[in-house]
Protein backbone atom coordinates (compact mmCIF):
# COMPACT_ATOMS: atom_id res chain seq x y z
CA UNK A 1 0.00 0.00 0.00
CA UNK A 2 1.54 3.91 -0.62
CA UNK A 3 2.56 6.29 1.62
CA UNK A 4 -0.64 8.41 2.01
CA UNK A 5 -0.06 12.36 1.43
CA UNK A 6 -2.23 14.70 3.04
CA UNK A 7 -1.61 18.10 0.94
CA UNK A 8 -3.24 21.25 3.00
CA UNK A 9 -2.82 24.16 0.93
CA UNK A 10 -6.14 26.87 -1.15
CA UNK A 11 -3.60 27.24 -4.03
CA UNK A 12 -4.97 25.19 -6.71
CA UNK A 13 -2.01 25.82 -8.99
CA UNK A 14 -0.04 24.08 -6.04
CA UNK A 15 -2.50 21.47 -5.27
CA UNK A 16 -2.08 20.21 -8.85
CA UNK A 17 1.39 20.42 -8.96
CA UNK A 18 1.73 18.61 -5.78
CA UNK A 19 -0.48 15.99 -6.95
CA UNK A 20 1.71 15.01 -9.90
CA UNK A 21 4.75 15.01 -8.06
CA UNK A 22 3.57 12.95 -5.14
CA UNK A 23 1.52 10.21 -7.86
CA UNK A 24 4.62 10.37 -9.67
CA UNK A 25 5.99 9.31 -6.91
CA UNK A 26 4.37 6.49 -6.36
CA UNK A 27 2.64 7.87 -3.40
CA UNK A 28 -1.64 8.25 -3.00
CA UNK A 29 -2.51 11.90 -2.97
CA UNK A 30 -5.59 13.24 -0.56
CA UNK A 31 -6.64 16.25 -0.74
CA UNK A 32 -9.65 18.04 1.22
CA UNK A 33 -10.81 21.32 1.98
CA UNK A 34 -8.67 22.58 4.79
CA UNK A 35 -9.22 20.40 7.54
CA UNK A 36 -9.97 22.49 10.90
CA UNK A 37 -9.22 20.11 13.18
CA UNK A 38 -7.31 17.11 13.70
CA UNK A 39 -10.10 14.32 14.31
CA UNK A 40 -10.69 15.27 10.35
CA UNK A 41 -7.37 14.77 9.87
CA UNK A 42 -7.62 11.56 11.44
CA UNK A 43 -10.59 10.37 9.27
CA UNK A 44 -8.66 11.10 5.81
CA UNK A 45 -5.94 8.31 7.48
CA UNK A 46 -2.83 10.24 6.36
CA UNK A 47 0.86 8.65 6.90
CA UNK A 48 2.67 12.13 5.92
CA UNK A 49 0.82 15.97 6.17
CA UNK A 50 2.09 18.76 4.09
CA UNK A 51 0.61 21.62 5.46
CA UNK A 52 1.19 25.54 3.51
CA UNK A 53 2.87 27.72 6.61
CA UNK A 54 -0.01 30.84 5.53
CA UNK A 55 -2.97 29.59 4.64
CA UNK A 56 -4.97 32.06 3.69
CA UNK A 57 -2.74 34.24 4.76
CA UNK A 58 -2.37 34.04 8.52
CA UNK A 59 -0.41 31.43 9.21
CA UNK A 60 -3.02 29.08 9.89
CA UNK A 61 -0.97 26.24 8.58
CA UNK A 62 1.19 26.56 12.08
CA UNK A 63 -1.91 26.41 13.87
CA UNK A 64 -3.36 23.37 12.05
CA UNK A 65 0.42 21.68 12.48
CA UNK A 66 -0.10 22.66 16.07
CA UNK A 67 -3.05 21.05 17.08
CA UNK A 68 -1.85 17.69 14.77
CA UNK A 69 0.98 17.84 17.13
CA UNK A 70 -0.81 17.74 20.18
CA UNK A 71 -3.90 15.57 19.40
CA UNK A 72 -3.51 12.07 20.43
CA UNK A 73 -5.56 10.85 17.37
CA UNK A 74 -2.73 12.47 14.86
CA UNK A 75 0.83 13.43 17.04
CA UNK A 76 2.53 10.64 15.26
CA UNK A 77 1.60 11.96 11.95
CA UNK A 78 4.72 13.36 10.44
CA UNK A 79 4.25 17.26 8.94
CA UNK A 80 5.97 18.50 6.18
CA UNK A 81 5.58 23.00 7.31
CA UNK A 82 5.39 24.56 3.21
CA UNK A 83 6.56 27.81 3.70
CA UNK A 84 8.24 31.01 1.87
CA UNK A 85 9.79 31.83 4.88
CA UNK A 86 13.56 30.95 5.28
CA UNK A 87 13.37 31.20 9.39
CA UNK A 88 13.48 27.75 9.90
CA UNK A 89 14.02 27.49 13.74
CA UNK A 90 11.38 29.52 14.77
CA UNK A 91 8.72 28.30 12.88
CA UNK A 92 9.92 24.47 13.02
CA UNK A 93 9.23 25.10 16.57
CA UNK A 94 6.34 26.89 16.53
CA UNK A 95 4.50 24.74 14.54
CA UNK A 96 6.03 21.44 15.87
CA UNK A 97 6.71 20.14 12.45
CA UNK A 98 8.97 17.34 11.45
CA UNK A 99 9.96 19.01 9.01
CA UNK A 100 10.33 22.04 6.32
CA UNK A 101 10.23 22.48 2.53
CA UNK A 102 11.07 25.89 1.72
CA UNK A 103 9.57 27.27 -1.62
CA UNK A 104 9.79 27.53 -3.77
CA UNK A 105 10.86 24.06 -3.09
CA UNK A 106 12.98 21.65 -5.07
CA UNK A 107 11.14 18.48 -6.44
CA UNK A 108 14.49 16.21 -5.44
CA UNK A 109 13.94 18.05 -1.34
CA UNK A 110 10.28 17.05 -1.48
CA UNK A 111 10.80 13.23 -3.08
CA UNK A 112 14.14 13.08 -0.14
CA UNK A 113 11.23 14.15 2.32
CA UNK A 114 8.97 11.57 1.28
CA UNK A 115 10.88 8.86 1.11
CA UNK A 116 12.20 9.34 4.86
CA UNK A 117 9.12 9.56 6.24
CA UNK A 118 7.87 6.58 4.27
CA UNK A 119 10.54 4.52 5.83
CA UNK A 120 12.46 3.98 2.83
CA UNK A 121 15.62 5.93 3.81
Amino acid sequence: MPLKVLVIDSDESILEVMEMIITGSGYAFLQSGIPATPEEIALLGPDVILIEDQLDGNGKGRKISTAVKKSALTYSIPVILMTTRNTADGIMRESEADALLVKPFDIARLEELLCRFSGNA
